[in-house]
């Protein structure tokens, strides 16, 4: 038996016959079913006819456990573009898991290729808001969600570090804006480069995040145009939001959505719709400043302006004090004079007068007495009478001396000539003292008088202070 085996020939199949084998199999057991399926493009390519190739894997722990070839005609390629909208190029791209209507196709040829003639926006739309929701609890729970939107922002933010693509409209719209404001402020930008789409635009808007030294900026700005859910969701990525969440300076987003909020937009300090109203922000924060600096300078100056008059017109009055005082002074000291040297006159005059009666009275007595008695008893009193007259004379005579010349010396102190004397003139026009510069006109003659003669002037210049 075993030898019979051994030389009975065994049937061979060519490979068309397998292959149609196989189609057949296919088409009885499946015809033109349809399945839904879950995958990831790892590949994707479009023909110039118009027809995508992809490669579709399914991986488990970063290990691929299956992978099959795939085709989108171009006529379904071109239902998709008008059904996806914004969103085909950022769901049909590699790296995307995608869910998607296929039937199963051979061919002799080219072998099983999954036909795909739809794809489920809504599921990817809900695996992007399932992991974003996740993230935001992740962040939350981490306390970083309020981080970044508790830093100090200043009145002005003027040094800016720029994370967007240098390719983008975005990025030259951002800087014109800012450039040409009809204020004239100035900006200093730094750009650092970074994909703001695609499937590792997360890792490179990180990477430029690292690079910024943030003691070197008043802000940091996150910034792309318009797109859709799948194109913003780079800004959703974890690790991003947990890197900008702890920077110690306000981060800034220009991201351009209609109603939907990144993450990246909900933990920074101030976030923003398009990259121009973010340019807005900032050059309406500097008018802004501008506005309360002016405010406050005009404050000062009208308090300063109120401030000198209140002291002009205290000076305007001292002078006018001064200019009285010196006459004032002199006629008072003038009227203490007369009263001192009269009351000096009158009590000379008593004294004179009450001398002249006790002369008289020792006179008489000395008449009635004895010439010897007068010699020997009485001429020593009569002495010591005069010499007490004569110091009290003295003393009265110096104490009123003394008082005089000190009225003379106060006299001599407000002297309007000893006041020429130290370089100062006295002018008059019309023969009134001259105390205002607003009494006078160009072309008025004025006399100045000096402390040796006078000299007559003409007016050529006012100015008033």
């Amino acid at each position: 038996m075993e030898k019979a085996l051994k030389t009975a020939k065994p049937k061979v199949y060519s490979l068309l016959k397998l292959n149609q084998a196989l189609q057949g199999l296919i088409e009885r057991e499946l015809g033109q079913r349809l399945f839904w399926v879950k995958a990831e493009i790892a590949q994707f390519t479009v023909s110039k006819a118009g027809h995508a190739y992809l490669e579709l894997i399914e991986e488990v722990d970063g290990i691929k456990k299956a992978s099959v070839q795939a085709i989108i005609w171009a006529t379904s390629l071109s239902h998709l573009k008008l059904k996806l909208g914004e969103n085909f190029r950022a769901l049909l791209k590699e790296g995307s898991e995608i869910v998607f209507l296929c039937r199963i196709e051979f061919h002799e040829i080219y072998g099983l290729k999954l036909r795909i003639s739809d794809v489920d926006l809504s599921f990817t739309l809900g695996e992007l808001e399932k992991r974003k929701q996740k993230n935001i609890e992740s962040l939350k729970a981490e306390g970083l969600f309020t981080l970044n939107s508790q830093t100090f922002e200043g009145r002005v933010i003027q040094r800016i570090a720029l994370i967007t693509s240098s390719q983008a409209a975005a990025f030259q719209d951002f800087n014109e804006h800012l450039r040409r404001n009809e204020q004239g402020y100035k900006f200093v930008i730094d750009h650092f480069e970074a994909k703001v789409q695609g499937h590792d635009s997360p890792k490179t808007l990180l990477a430029a995040l690292a690079k910024v030294p943030t003691e070197n900026y008043d802000a940091i700005a996150f910034i792309r145009g318009g797109g859709s859910k799948l194109d913003l969701d780079a800004f959703n990525d974890l690790e991003l939001c947990r890197a900008a969440a702890q920077i110690d300076i306000p981060v800034l987003t220009g991201i351009g959505h209609e109603s939907d909020l990144s993450i990246l937009d909900m933990i920074v300090k101030s976030p923003h719709s398009t990259p121009t109203a973010l340019a807005d922000y900032l050059i309406d924060k500097m008018q802004n400043f501008e506005s309360q600096l002016l405010e406050n300078f005009n404050h000062i100056r009208r308090a300063a302006s109120h401030g000198i008059g209140l002291q002009q017109v205290k000076l305007e009055r001292y002078i006018e004090i001064l200019g009285k005082y010196p006459i004032s002074n002199v006629q008072q000291k003038r009227g203490v004079i007369h009263n001192n040297a009269g009351a000096l006159i009158r009590l000379s005059a008593d004294k004179i007068n009450e001398n002249e009666v006790l002369l008289k009275l020792y006179q008489q007595r000395l008449t009635r007495q004895p010439q010897v008695k007068l010699k020997d008893i009485e001429a020593p009193k009569l002495a010591d009478i005069k010499e007490r007259l004569s110091r009290l004379l003295d003393y009265q005579l110096k104490v009123q001396s003394n008082t005089v010349q000190r009225i003379a010396q106060a006299i001599q102190l407000v002297e309007p000539r000893n006041t020429l004397r130290r370089g100062y003139s006295i002018s008059r026009h019309n023969g009134q003292a001259i105390k205002d510069s607003k009494e006078l006109q160009i072309g008025d003659e004025i006399e100045s008088i000096l402390f040796n003669g006078k000299v007559i002037s003409e007016v050529k210049r006012i100015e008033n202070e």
